[in-house]
């Protein structure tokens, strides 16, 4: 084992989840400056963009032009986006311009139809959406976006983790904020958060006609970056 490895693993949890993050707006940045190699305006779509903190970081210091497209299925399609709106920033960004950056959000999944995107990025968003839908669905959708690239986060959880060990992990600001959504079920929500794993991702990209380039983990986390492989 290297140096930096050994540093790693004596990193505490949520260190190594903030250099995720890190990661994941270094590999943004770069993939904006990429695309825009070829094409004047970069199409970004947030799927699952909660509170719009992500979006924030990533958007925070563009300065490529950038159509920033927020869209979460989990308060749109469900009839939750009063809730949603009371809770996130999103009235205070949609339909705005931030420097070189167009924040539009979508407010129902019939909006994306027939748009494509050259980036989508997904937050911890994707284990939800595979509560109430089937991987094939999760297929569909990202084949109907269609993006160039993808960044994915997502939970890592080990194998034979039970009950009491999760509940000693799952305690950052938005895990906490699920603990009371979901009313302390912590069989569900160990059954949504456990269930899927970075292979499971890989997977499935794999399966869809993307390649992985990156995949970091943390304690317990993932992000990985992706691309559609096109045939010569």
């Amino acid at each position: 084992m290297n140096n930096f490895e050994t540093k790693q693993n004596k990193m505490p949890a949520n260190l190594k989840d903030l250099n995720l993050m890190y990661g994941m707006l270094k590999d943004f940045d770069l993939i904006i400056k990429n695309i825009q190699k070829n094409k004047e305006k970069v199409s970004v779509l947030n799927f699952g963009s909660g509170d719009l903190k992500m979006t924030k970081a990533l958007i925070g210091g563009a300065k490529e032009k950038i159509d920033f497209s927020c869209y979460d299925p989990i308060y749109t399609d469900n009839n939750k986006l009063e809730e949603y709106q009371k809770t996130s920033r999103i009235s205070i960004v949609d339909g705005s311009n931030i420097g070189n950056v167009k924040l539009e959000y979508l407010s129902h999944q019939k909006e994306l139809d027939n748009k494509t995107f050259d980036l989508l990025i997904s937050n911890f968003c994707f284990h939800h959406f595979l509560e109430t839908n089937t991987e094939e669905d999760l297929k569909k959708q990202i084949i109907s976006i269609s993006p160039e690239v993808l960044i994915i986060s997502e939970y890592n959880m080990p194998d034979e983790i039970d009950i009491d060990n999760f509940k000693k992990i799952f305690t950052n600001e938005q895990e906490l904020r699920e603990i009371v959504e979901f009313n302390h079920d912590w069989e569900r929500l160990m059954g949504i958060h456990c269930k899927y794993n970075s292979v499971y991702y890989e997977n499935l990209l794999e399966s869809i006609g993307y390649k992985i380039i990156r995949i970091e983990k943390s304690t317990n986390k993932f992000y990985l970056t992706a691309t559609k492989i096109h045939e010569a």
